[in-house]
């Protein structure tokens, strides 16, 4: 993604936003289940992977539904 973006002369420029949709991969039981994990995330899991995400590829901006809407823990620390 940032090598074609660098490519295009676009890093600067553009930028990529991802629709999650949590609630089709988490359950109570489960946690977050994403489909090629070896294992599922519990919420800290989840979000160190988003912030590892987000350093290897700087042109992702925005994130939509990332967490359960009622963690408002997850929603603070997504903010920090």
């Amino acid at each position: 993604m940032n090598s074609v973006l660098e490519t295009l002369s676009l890093q600067e420029k553009a930028h990529i936003g991802i629709i999650w949709d949590v609630n089709s991969f988490y359950t109570e039981e489960s946690g977050y289940s994403l489909e090629n994990a070896k294992k599922g995330f519990n919420e800290e899991e989840l979000i160190e992977y988003y912030v590892n995400l987000s350093k290897q590829f700087p042109v992702l901006q925005y994130m939509e539904d990332p967490i359960i809407n009622t963690s408002l823990h997850g929603w603070i620390r997504l903010k920090e």
